[in-house]
């Protein structure tokens, strides 16, 4: 009788005992990401070693080494989830337009700087409910932003809009 419970408790305690010798002792970052998943990588045209990639998590990681080395954008500028955030490169490597979060809808964005700041495009013609953003790549003042039903085309970087 005690051969046969040693039987059955030793591989139950060995089981149990396992996952404590499998944890790390010491945590290493290997990449980017929290635990969301990535979206929208979008390599610039203009440097190969640049890239950006979104989060669900609402970050935006950039790199401009090919990996090397991430930074995230500054969520208190920009936010994004894992539909928007694809970025759209333009003639000049400087501006660069995405769609980012504001209170659950999409929102056009600019960067004059390639990234280090970020500003919403003040007359959004979808007043938060952009849908898709689609920037000319040889020009820097042409963008196509629709929500659901509806295609506007700027000729003069957000300022003004047509249907």
């Amino acid at each position: 009788m005690l051969g046969r419970s040693l039987r059955l408790m030793l591989p139950l305690f060995v089981l149990s005992i396992l996952p404590l010798r499998s944890q790390p002792a010491v945590w290493n970052s290997v990449g980017i990401g929290g635990g969301g998943a990535l979206f929208n990588p979008s390599i610039s045209p203009h440097k190969v070693d640049e890239i950006f990639v979104s989060c669900d998590m609402t970050e935006i990681f950039h790199t401009t080494n090919f990996g090397r080395q991430w930074s995230t954008l500054d969520f208190r500028q920009i936010e994004t989830t894992g539909a928007y955030g694809r970025m759209e490169f333009t003639s000049d490597p400087r501006i660069i337009y995405t769609l980012g979060l504001v209170n659950d809808g999409g929102v056009p964005y600019q960067t004059n700087d390639r990234g280090v700041t970020w500003n919403p495009i003040p007359s959004d013609p979808t007043a938060g409910d952009a849908w898709n953003l689609v920037a000319d790549p040889n020009r820097t003042d042409r963008i196509v932003v629709s929500d659901y039903s509806t295609l506007f085309l700027s000729t003069d970087a957000g300022a003004s809009w047509s249907q």
